[in-house]
């Protein structure tokens, strides 16, 4: 019994907080979908145009009413793999898209254009989420990064033209892929010990989602290498250090049993990168854990056997018009004469054709759908300016990655190694330096790499606003110069004597000891 007028009040209703964090993530993910939309909403209302032709439109395997079987047996353009004039594209998952877009909408484009840009706004997004993640401590950078990533001109081809949907989708699935791996990998229990793999269900996941990105677009099977190359030189590599120092080298090998584990997992699809050429059909198979290389082996021959059966037992066949370098007999430069011919170089035309991509990422000013038929004169000589830039790139390219390797015991080597991968691996197959493709110049296939560039570009700014901050104060300053150079005696010596004149002595003394 309760006395009148001294009822028990019910308790007030919990408030609901809001953290400022949370909104703020929210935010900038909402602002990252709205200019990817407004930088893309007038390819909207766009027809089906050039290549979109012939792969949707004269594509008899997007129809709803075909067969099933042509999807899993025909190349991306709907003919025959035996054909001579099949390009040997092996891309099912990207036509089940145009599929699927057919039946809901027909053949109106919009429909199209919506599903390119809504991939797009979800790429810009998971990046963001994966730099957070995977690659910066500062979200600010990876917000830089995925700004950059959305507004870049070179991704026009892809976003903006239906066919470029199998390199948005392809990355939407490396970036899953790549998350999945690395949330199946723990943390390490003590510094002498490999990260564990924690979740075998996100391993396999991310063997899936690779798949998937293999057969939506042949450059997809490249996340396998950054998976296993990140784990091995960012997850791995500190334990791995401890473990070659001292006494430790006899218990290497069983120490670092789950990375191999890890590894031999996915050694399968790594095979295939050396069997398998950009336009030939992949079909990927799941390797064990604890296989032994024989039956790898034999595992790559029915891989190869499946493979080659699919493509009617022939290579791929190119014009001299799509890719006219690669049809020269000589691979480094033409002689200077033979009859009325002109032979030009293979390699050096190759390499030059690196460094010209490399400048579509960072200078997209002159772009164009398609760089065919005598675009780009071919690299006739060594005496050819435009060795230069080629020369020049190869001096960029050996300096990132000798910064890169230098700076693995510090902070930014992550930034420098995933930047490094995501730029150089998706770009591999297409590079025309290890098999023949289909094109000269192909802005589409800079979609995936130019991740890479983002995030470099993005880790460079980190850098200047970190190193201007140095100079804000004489201890910020002094502070930088240990952390730089911590074997420079003078940097000691200067940063003892700030500390003696704060009277903060016992530091003192330990900097004057280091400096002796």
């Amino acid at each position: 019994m309760t006395a009148p007028g001294r009822e028990k009040k019910s308790p007030p209703p919990p408030r609901l907080t809001v953290r400022p964090k949370a909104v703020l993530a929210v935010g900038r993910y909402a602002l990252l979908a709205a200019v990817c939309a407004v930088c893309y909403s007038s390819s909207l209302h766009g027809e089906l145009v050039h290549d979109d032709v012939w792969a949707i439109i004269n594509n008899p395997d997007v129809r709803p009413g075909s067969s099933l079987k042509n999807v899993f047996s025909n190349d991306f353009w709907g003919k025959r793999m035996a054909d001579n004039t099949s390009h040997k594209s092996y891309r099912p998952l990207c036509i089940l898209t145009f599929r699927l877009n057919i039946l809901l909408g027909g053949m109106t484009p919009l429909y199209f254009h919506i599903i390119n840009v809504c991939l797009h706004c979800a790429v810009t997004c998971l990046l963001m989420h994966t730099c957070e993640r995977c690659v910066f401590e500062d979200s600010r950078l990876a917000f830089v990064t995925a700004l950059l990533f959305a507004v870049h001109p070179i991704h026009t081809e892809a976003v903006s033209g239906i066919v470029g949907r199998a390199d948005v989708l392809a990355c939407l699935l490396f970036l899953l892929t790549f998350l999945s791996y690395i949330r199946s990998v723990g943390v390490c229990v003590c510094e002498g010990s490999l990260p564990p793999t924690v979740s075998a269900w996100f391993l396999l996941a991310s063997l899936f989602l690779g798949t998937g990105a293999m057969l939506v677009k042949e450059t997809g099977i490249t996340v396998f290498a950054v998976c296993v190359l990140y784990d091995a030189l960012v997850l791995c590599r500190r334990p791995f250090l401890h473990q070659l120092s001292g006494s430790r080298i006899r218990d290497l090998r069983y120490v670092c049993s789950p990375f191999i584990k890890r590894a031999c997992l996915i050694s399968g699809f790594l095979d295939n990168l050396t069997t398998m050429d950009l336009y030939g059909a992949s079909l990927g198979g799941f390797g064990s854990a604890r296989c032994a290389p024989s039956t790898r082996s034999s595992n790559v021959l029915i891989i190869m056997s499946v493979r080659l059966w699919l493509m009617g037992g022939s290579m791929p066949l190119f014009s001299e018009q799509d890719n006219p370098a690669s049809f020269s007999p000589h691979l480094l430069t033409r002689p200077i004469a033979i009859s009325n011919n002109e032979y030009q170089g293979r390699m050096l035309t190759y390499s030059y054709l690196l460094s010209f991509n490399a400048w579509l990422l960072l200078a997209p000013v002159v772009l164009c759908y398609d760089w065919q038929v005598g675009s780009i004169p071919l690299v006739e000589s060594l005496g050819d300016i435009r060795n230069v830039s080629t020369v020049l790139l190869a001096v960029v390219m050996v300096a990132l990655c000798l910064s890169c390797m230098f700076s693995l015991q510090g902070q930014g080597s992550r930034e420098m190694l995933v930047g490094m991968l995501f730029l150089m691996f998706p770009f591999i197959p297409a590079s025309n330096l290890f098999f023949r493709v289909g094109f000269v110049v192909a802005e589409r296939v800079l979609y995936m790499p130019s991740m890479g560039y983002c995030i470099l570009v993005a880790h460079g700014l980190g850098r200047l606003c970190s190193l201007n901050n140095v100079w804000r104060s004489r201890e910020a300053l002094f502070r930088s110069g240990i952390q730089t150079l911590p074997h420079n005696a003078k940097v000691h010596y200067n940063y003892a004597n700030f500390l003696k004149d704060n009277s903060r002595h016992q530091e003192a003394i330990h900097h004057y000891t280091t400096a002796l």
